[in-house]
């Protein structure tokens, strides 16, 4: 089984992996220090890193001794079977839009553009059965995801899911937002048929446990709380019925503290 199909990261929103950029001289670091990691995906912080910076490569081709420009321009596409791809820190409204398709056509066919944004954030969020999207603008990430769950479940009812948001600024030293003071997140796992379910962003550590529960419910038969964390990322790794669970500080730290777990536990994969 591929790495990003066993391992489920959930991460508390207003936590993001670290951004890997060695210096703002050349067009690649403009572009890469755009790039949030997407706490909601069930695709690993590495493996959306690895098709930033091939986005990142396709815009920046004989860019690299470029001076600095402003880039504040960023696109949503969205395709069949729920394909979706984003761009962000673009120095152009063509070039975002083209940056978007190519990373949308990389996960379904059909893809078209959907929205574009310009120094400000950006989201994009999608009904539960992929047929269907809404993106939104906000003053953060966080704010932007809220922005566009909202505008779906308004537009298509059930639920949504908000996989893609990022920002993009003219000026590259916007300081990001602090983070609230309350985030509880949490993880919930069946260990009779493998299914988990996780929630994040609420205001106590009840409703956290509640909506963790109800979302692995809906898949599990018999599912308990394995964590539950504020402020903070946490992981679930599993080999089929076996799991293992940590909370950190960072995505990455949680992940191999997780991963540990889960081979103490008796897990080979």
């Amino acid at each position: 089984m591929r790495l990003r199909k066993i391992l489920w990261l959930i991460g508390i929103p207003l936590i993001v992996c670290p951004r890997f950029f060695a210096s703002m001289a050349d067009c690649m670091d403009r572009c890469m220090i755009g790039f949030h990691c997407n706490t909601q995906s069930s695709t690993s912080c590495d493996m959306q890193q690895h098709n930033a910076r091939q986005l990142c490569e396709i815009g920046c081709k004989g860019k690299d001794s470029a001076p600095l420009t402003p880039a504040p321009y960023g696109a949503f596409a969205f395709g069949d079977q729920g394909a979706e791809g984003m761009s962000w820190n673009q120095t152009s409204p063509d070039a975002a839009q083209r940056a978007a398709l190519i990373n949308c056509s990389k996960y379904g066919r059909n893809c078209n553009l959907v929205s574009h944004f310009e120094n400000t954030c950006g989201a994009i969020a999608k009904s539960d059965d992929g047929r269907h999207a809404e993106t939104a603008t906000g003053p953060t990430k966080e704010q932007a995801a809220t922005n566009a769950i909202a505008a779906c479940r308004t537009h298509w009812g059930g639920r949504c899911m908000s996989d893609l948001s990022g920002c993009s600024y003219a000026d590259q030293h916007v300081p990001p937002p602090g983070p609230r003071a309350t985030s509880w997140g949490a993880i919930a796992f069946s260990a009779a048929d493998g299914q988990s379910g996780h929630s994040q962003g609420n205001d106590d550590r009840a409703a956290a446990e509640r909506e963790a529960l109800n979302d692995c419910s809906r898949r599990g038969r018999s599912c308990v709380v394995m964590s539950v964390f504020n402020k903070q990322c946490g992981a679930l790794v599993r080999d089929g019925r076996i799991a293992g669970v940590a909370a950190s500080v960072d995505q990455r730290t949680a992940l191999q503290q997780a991963t540990q777990a889960c081979a103490r536990n008796g897990g080979a994969r």
